[in-house]
């Protein structure tokens, strides 16, 4: 059985130690092109947004993008 395993190791050991190596290699052939510029993300957007009061219905909606709801007497457009 301890056979069975050292062999299981070792066989594990060398596929992660020949894997290190031919990416080793590999960088030394085609890293010559220099270091990648770097993109900056964008902003995250803000985690609150201001919201207003319905005055018809009372529920809360996202100030400048107030969906209409389906009361005809709805004061949002849209």
């Amino acid at each position: 059985m301890l056979p069975k395993i050292l062999l299981t190791v070792l066989i594990v050991l060398a596929v992660f130690y020949g894997y290190r190596h031919l990416k080793r290699v590999a960088g030394r052939i085609g890293g010559g092109a220099g270091p990648q510029p770097t993109v900056k993300p964008d902003p995250p957007p803000p985690a609150v947004e201001e919201t207003s009061r319905c005055p018809v219905c009372g529920t809360y909606v996202v100030k400048g993008r107030g969906r209409r709801c389906e009361r005809p007497d709805c004061p949002f457009p849209g």
